[in-house]
């Protein structure tokens, strides 16, 4: 986003940058640059055209959360939804504002980031809960329809009296 910002909306440095950038967080699958909430461009360039064209703000599976972004001005955390390589992921998009000539800000489009799950839950301990005696369950509520969505839970988890953390 800042480099977006810092180039005016001109993004044709964006993904020598970011292939500079992603080695750095290994967890990061692919970055999309959105002009006008239209995915235009992504990286790292192996992944080819997968996901470009996508508009955010109509495409059923990705509008409600984007949306929500879009109304909040802030990052925010969708999923997991699923990717189109197969695999579930996070997705953190954040819209991006540039200024115009008469200086006020304009809505440029978002920058998405792209987590794959398995990758983020292999990144913690969570997998190892079970071998010390805790179950777990995690989940959230979705924005769209409030339903709950289990992102993980250990293989033996039961109802039994629990203990709830809030992550917000």
């Amino acid at each position: 986003a800042a480099h977006v910002r810092e180039k005016q909306g001109n993004y044709e440095q964006f993904r020598p940058f970011s292939d500079a950038l992603l080695p750095y967080y290994p967890g990061v699958a692919a970055i999309y640059l959105a002009p006008g909430a239209i995915t235009s461009v992504v990286a790292p360039e192996n992944r080819g055209e997968l996901g470009l064209g996508l508009n955010l703000l109509t495409d059923p599976l990705r509008q409600t959360e984007t949306r929500m972004a879009l109304q909040s001005g802030q990052l925010t955390l969708s999923g997991p939804i699923p990717l189109l390589t197969g695999k579930d992921g996070i997705v953190g998009r954040l819209p991006v504002y540039t200024n115009s000539e008469a200086g006020d800000s304009r809505f440029w489009g978002f920058i998405s980031v792209i987590i794959e799950i398995d990758k983020l839950l292999g990144s913690t301990a969570i997998a190892r809960l079970p071998q010390g005696g805790y179950e777990y369950k995690l989940w959230r509520k979705r924005p769209s329809d409030g339903s709950l969505q289990i992102i993980a839970k250990s293989p033996e988890f039961s109802a039994l009296p629990d203990v709830r953390q809030r992550l917000v």
